[in-house]
């Protein structure tokens, strides 16, 4: 193919030099020019997609406002230049969490199955973004068996990360062939992180089988780790749940609190600012 392109365009030279007798040099230069605007174009477009979500997440990581958050997507999916783009996809999901922040884990769900499986697995980080949120989403609303198989998804992504060869710089190679054959370059650290993802997964399951102490390590150590409000909130909200089992609920109350200052508009603070209304009755 590579051939034939380059017998066209010199067989487009010929043509504008005989016809037209427009000097070769002058063909050749805006023939290189129109190659190197190219790479040009290219680097404002995706320039102008980082200026136009640039701290789009902070909406619903530090502000905790998921209908801001849900909205300002959704007028994201509008804009032309992003069909087809994997951004696009990483939108609509953002609109699934936005959805699960609201408490309505059905649409959240339903609104990420609309994500087509093709481009789910054609980018490595936003096939586990995905797997992670719709095990989340599942888990949640204590549906344990799809649960388990996004589980299970997100296991196979670690699996193969693990088991794939590695670069000069250290970062593991992943190679798709769809047509074109692509790679990816993924840092080790990913490793550790998609770790936590499946400990998480685990440890929400676990409510299945009464594992609440197994849930206090996990979400005490993941509240230190957590730089974001949302992910702090939401580690104090599962906390709170897991030592209400137990019986504790000085630790209980402590953690809705926190929930219920920091946590804003996410469904998960207003739950938690109406239990601690109650709170005298409640114990």
């Amino acid at each position: 193919m590579k051939i034939l392109s380059s017998f066209l365009g010199l067989f487009s030279v010929l043509i504008a030099y005989g016809l037209f007798k427009i000097d070769i040099p002058y063909i050749l230069s805006m023939i290189l020019a129109i190659i190197f605007s190219i790479p040009l174009i290219s680097f404002f477009k995706n320039f102008y997609i980082f200026k136009l979500t640039h701290n789009i997440g902070d909406i619903l990581n530090y502000q905790c406002d998921p209908k801001k958050y849900i909205e300002k997507n959704s007028e994201l999916l509008e804009n032309r230049i992003l069909k087809n783009r994997i951004e696009y996809y990483f939108f609509l999901l953002n609109i699934a969490v936005g959805y699960f922040s609201l408490g309505n884990s059905e649409k959240a769900i339903l609104t990420a199955h609309k994500i087509p499986e093709k481009k789910i697995k054609e980018n490595f980080y936003f096939n586990v973004a995905y797997n992670y949120n719709l095990g989340i989403f599942y888990s949640s609303k204590e549906n344990w068996q799809m649960g388990k198989i996004f589980l299970e998804n997100l296991k196979d992504i670690y699996t193969n990360l693990k088991n794939s060869p590695k670069n000069k710089n250290g970062n593991f190679i992943l190679s798709y062939t769809d047509n074109n054959k692509k790679y990816e370059y993924v840092p080790e650290i990913k490793l550790k992180e998609i770790e936590i993802m499946i400990e998480e997964i685990e440890v929400l399951l676990g409510k299945e089988n009464n594992k609440f102490q197994e849930a206090i390590e996990f979400y005490e150590k993941k509240f230190k780790m957590q730089s974001t409000t949302y992910g702090r909130c939401f580690s104090k909200y599962y906390l709170a749940f897991a030592y209400e089992e137990l019986n504790d609920f000085d630790k209980m109350k402590e953690s809705l609190e926190f929930v219920a200052e920091n946590g804003n508009a996410l469904h998960i603070a207003e739950v938690a600012r109406d239990i601690l209304k109650n709170y005298s009755n409640f114990i």
